[in-house]
């Protein structure tokens, strides 16, 4: 899915938007950049295993797998494996009309939870220059970098940091749909590999009053030879 590629790209577009603020913010985010710029490298030498799956008021379609490595341009190249065909599996005839159905709701809600993971240098500047980026601290020693009011009246971006190694472990978002009575909920997950590289292990995405939930699952990485 765009939003999983997109991740790492976000993270380093926020830093970028921050290099002109002189505060103790911008000096965080540039020890998240450059410590993101360090991750990415070493996430572009693996291959893994992506699965997304759809559920539509309780019914789920049939996972799309899929193999996934980096390109040369850092695109992510995806080989789909297993059938493609979602009626192939999970449930009969009825149950696949149920899903078919909400095919628009659902390109819907990944596309509103899209426009949060692809950067806009543009936005996150407006966003410092107007105020509505705040650092925040917990007693544990954790740090959460919050965006409000980013894309819509009354949403939230938060990036949750590790305050040791000021690399984002989570991510959350608070929107909604155009019409303002859907929320829309989504949250991404990270974990480390045995070398320390972080990658996106699980994405959902949730719209309760669409009764749509989308979730992405990344396993199997192997490291590819150079």
């Amino acid at each position: 899915m765009v939003i999983r590629t997109a991740v790492f790209g976000l993270i380093l577009g926020v830093t970028s938007a921050f290099a002109q603020d002189g505060s103790l913010l911008q000096q965080k985010l540039t020890q998240m950049g450059e410590a993101t710029k360090k991750n990415q490298f070493q996430l572009r030498g693996y291959q893994w295993q992506e699965s997304v799956s759809v559920t539509v008021d309780g019914h789920q379609a049939a996972p799309r797998q899929s193999l996934c490595r980096y390109a040369a341009d850092g695109t992510v190249l995806k080989t789909p494996l297993g059938p493609t065909d979602s009626n192939a599996k999970h449930g009969g005839p009825l149950r696949r009309h149920m899903i078919e159905e909400k095919q628009e709701e659902v390109a819907e809600v990944g596309r509103v939870a899209a426009q949060y993971l692809l950067p806009d240098p543009n936005r996150l500047r407006d966003s410092v220059a107007a105020g509505r980026v705040a650092f925040e601290s917990d007693s544990q020693g954790g740090a959460t970098v919050a965006f409000r009011d980013y894309q819509k009246p009354g949403d939230e971006m938060k990036l949750i940091l590790d305050p040791a190694s000021m690399q984002v472990v989570r991510i959350e978002i608070s929107t909604y749909l155009d019409n303002g009575r859907s929320p829309v909920m989504e949250q991404i997950r990270f974990a480390r590999l045995a070398d320390g590289t972080l990658y996106p292990a699980q994405t959902t995405i949730q719209a309760p009053a669409k009764k749509i939930l989308i979730s992405t699952t990344s396993t199997n990485y192997v490291r590819l030879a150079p």
